[in-house]
């Protein structure tokens, strides 16, 4: 067995096997064989001793253990000798730490077995009084699947073919040895990002209901109400649930942690803590052993692994094969700028137009390839993404749409159904393949599966009507064979949400790709840890490390029909390296309140508290108090037109990173009588926007987030957080928030983001203050 102290140890294993591409055959085994023993868990479930926290350093008293070096003296050495390897800034000053960091090293290693013996004399000792042994778990057997491992085989095989003469160091390979490295290692993204999921799972069915709700993913402490009502042929079951963080969500489907059986999620009230599940009424279903959901993370994806390994096989016989059957693939991987008939350059392209025409113009004129447009908060990226499309309808030709989600593709498809296009020159005859919600425009049909569109394509020519030129699916569409080159051009919506991996999945159904989303907001949700160059969304790809297009690169819609100046000026300087501006006439917009007052731009509001890590009671009592003060009888609203009107609940839009803060705040504003309030957490509010945002950061410190520092500091979330708003945005925090002690340079990076909030509140608006 191998013992440790915490869940680092697998974690980091986990973590070197993705980044690097090796060894994952060999880890799994010792995951499935249960190699690995926690003792923190162990110590946790069976020890209760007199202690502060049950940190090893803690315990150690009690087991008698004293170490070499003293953490007054460890923690500035590792901080140092850190910082020196992050920034290769290695000096002789942090050379002499490495003796230090090493001997804390091996403290912890000594003190892990010396540990180990203490437990296993308590079990000892246990065993005497009880008069019988104490049976140890037994290892499983580690299941043999030939399929598998054939696949495996052929796998090493083409990915050897491709990296044959490729330097491992990606400063010593040329571009087109970076292309083939890149192949091979995106064959299995999807298998690592399986494997990832998997392993996490099983690590959940593990805990008990107590640990489970400390979790950031499960929904667990679940108590049975009973049946509140029905839906077709299925009965909704009501469970009530503590306060706590999880990632599902209404239609979504969690799994039994018990019974491993999928639920499926009809409604989520986080106010009250319930949740309905549906459930068949002929479902054999025990809701008494239901005590937690973890979410349903893995879906199968045979058929954007098969494209992958093709891609990789055609790349492997030349650059033509592969550009034969997939025009775009190369342009894609190469990260070649998009060409044009004409052989003009994207900058000579209508450049007297105003943006939404470039665009239109520039899609109108791509040849085979990919054209990223990259839309900012409130550039109108879908509004001109929709326009893209009826003018190509127009030009007579065939449009595919995709994106990560139902949702994302249904949003764009009402976008193109609403443009203000005459519908007898740029007619719709739009297909959907979702089991979900989809557009609902009479001009779409609906099929649920992707094998259903080949019949509806079929039965559309025997009436003699004509084939649909707009269709629209999830990569699982588009990475059919029969939608091999089916449409002229493929539209890829919230691409910067989108893996390069499912991208060249999706490649070879058109020659030509129009990419449209932002790096700099919501990135893909990953569960694996892959080779740095395989992990990023395809707009990341694009756009570099700097996460903002060229000129030369793509389209980048540099500005906002949203957020005043003093807003997008903090926004433009801190993600989009000051190429953002706002309209001329959002200067116009304000807000006035009945004092006098008027309030634009960035606020800071300081809320002293101590110890607050996913709810905060003070912040909340803020945002009330806020909201009271902004709809007060005489509070207006002016819009960029000069119309002016009453200032009303839905133009106040509060944002929090933790569920437990949206549930404690939109209890708080209901209390006070504001039950339309619109609360939740960033994720929910991407794309939305209002007069006002207040952004709560509920934790106390850094130290205080329970989901760590890098996600509560995320320059993603800050950037969708604080550009929702069009006149002010109020930013509610701990003073101690933006004097946070940072480890890693990037640590540096996103606290300096907060900072630079404080710094614009108090110069540009003079608005640091309490409220």
């Amino acid at each position: 067995h191998i013992y440790h102290y915490g869940h680092y140890e697998p974690t980091a294993l986990k973590r070197l096997v993705g980044r690097y591409g090796i060894r994952t055959e060999e880890l799994d085994q010792l995951l499935q064989r249960e190699v690995f023993v926690d003792l923190h868990r162990i110590v946790k479930q069976g020890i209760r001793a007199s202690v502060g926290s049950y940190s090893i350093k803690a315990l150690e008293e009690h087991y008698g253990y004293e170490r070499d070096v003293p953490m007054a003296e460890a923690n500035p050495a590792r901080a140092r000798l850190e910082y020196a390897l992050a920034t290769g800034l290695r000096d002789e000053a942090s050379l002499a730490d490495r003796p230090v960091v090493e001997a804390y090293n091996r403290d912890d290693c000594v003190s892990t077995r010396a540990l180990r013996d203490w437990l296993e004399e308590r079990r000892r000792v246990l065993e005497q009084q009880g008069g019988h042994p104490i049976p140890r778990p037994v290892p499983p057997e580690l299941k043999a699947d030939p399929e598998l491992d054939e696949w495996r085989e052929e796998l090493k095989v083409l990915m050897a073919g491709l990296l044959e003469g490729v330097p491992e160091e990606r400063d010593e390979r040329t571009d087109e040895q970076q292309i083939r490295w890149l192949a091979a290692h995106l064959i299995e993204w999807h298998r690592r990002e399986d494997k990832s999921a998997w392993w996490d799972y099983f690590r959940l069915r593990e805990l008990s209901v107590d640990e489970l709700i400390e979790e950031t993913k499960p929904l667990a402490g679940l108590e049975y109400e009973g049946v509140v009502g029905t839906e077709k042929q299925s009965n909704l079951h009501r469970f009530r649930f503590p306060a706590q963080e999880h990632r599902l969500d209404v239609g979504d489907t969690g799994k039994d942690v018990e019974s491993e059986k999928s639920r499926n999620i009809y409604d989520i009230d986080e106010l009250n803590g319930t949740v309905d599940l549906k459930v068949g009424m002929r479902t054999e279903f025990d809701p008494d052993a239901l005590h937690a959901l973890v979410p349903a993370e893995i879906v199968g994806t045979p058929l954007q692994r098969a494209r992958l390994r093709k891609t990789a096989e055609l790349l492997l016989e030349g650059d033509g094969a592969l550009s034969v059957w997939s025009p775009a693939s190369l342009p894609l991987l190469r990260r070649e700028p998009p060409r044009f008939e004409g052989d003009v350059a994207l900058r000579a392209i209508a450049p007297e137009g105003s943006l939404v025409e470039r665009a239109t113009e520039a899609a109108l004129r791509l040849t085979d390839g990919v054209l990223p447009v990259q839309g900012p908060p409130g550039t109108g990226k879908t509004y001109s993404g929709a326009r893209m499309i009826r003018a190509l309808l127009r030009a007579g030709k065939r449009v595919g749409v995709t994106g990560p989600s139902h949702k994302v593709i249904t949003n764009l498809l009402e976008a193109v159904c609403d443009a203000d296009e005459d519908d007898a020159a740029a007619p719709i005859y739009g297909l959907q393949v979702t089991k979900e919600l989809g557009c609902e425009d009479a001009r779409f049909t609906k099929v649920g599966r992707a094998g259903d569109l080949a019949e509806a394509e079929a039965t559309r020519e025997a009436e003699g009507l004509p084939p649909f030129n707009l269709i629209a699916g999830t990569a699982w569409l588009w990475s059919t064979d029969a939608r091999e080159q089916s449409v002229d051009v493929l539209f890829i919506d919230e691409a910067g949400q989108f893996s390069l991996a499912n991208a060249l999945a999706v490649a070879p159904a058109t020659p030509r790709l129009v990419l449209l989303g932002d790096p700099q907001q919501l990135n893909q949700p990953q569960k694996g840890i892959h080779p740095p160059g395989a992990e990023p969304s395809v707009l990341e790809h694009l756009a570099g490390e700097d996460g903002i297009l060229t000129s030369e690169q793509g389209l980048f819609l540099g500005e906002t029909w949203r957020m005043r100046p003093e807003i997008t000026a903090f926004t433009s300087e801190l993600f989009y390296e000051s190429k953002l501006r706002s309209r001329d006439d959002l200067t116009a917009q304000r807000l006035s309140l009945p004092d006098g007052e008027e309030l634009q731009g960035l606020v800071l509001v300081d809320v002293a508290h101590q110890g607050n890590t996913r709810e905060s009671a003070e912040e909340a009592s803020v945002v009330v108090r806020l909201f009271r003060r902004l709809l007060a009888p005489g509070s207006t609203f002016t819009d960029r037109n000069g119309r002016t009107r009453a200032l009303a609940v839905d133009d106040l839009l509060v944002v929090a990173p933790y569920n437990a803060q949206v549930s404690r705040i939109r209890a708080a504003l209901e209390e006070a009588g504001f039950d339309e309030a619109r609360v939740g957490t960033v994720d929910k509010f991407q794309g939305q926007e209002a007069p006002v945002a207040i952004y709560s950061l509920t934790s106390s410190t850094a130290e205080d987030a329970p989901r760590g520092m890098d996600f509560l500091y995320a320059l993603d979330r800050l950037n969708v957080a604080t550009s929702r708003a069009r006149v002010a945005t109020l930013v509610v925090a701990s003073p101690q928030l933006f004097t946070a002690e940072c480890r890693r340079p990037e640590q540096m990076r996103r606290v300096n983001a907060f900072v630079r909030y404080g710094e614009m509140a108090e110069n540009r608006s003079g608005r640091r203050q309490s409220p």
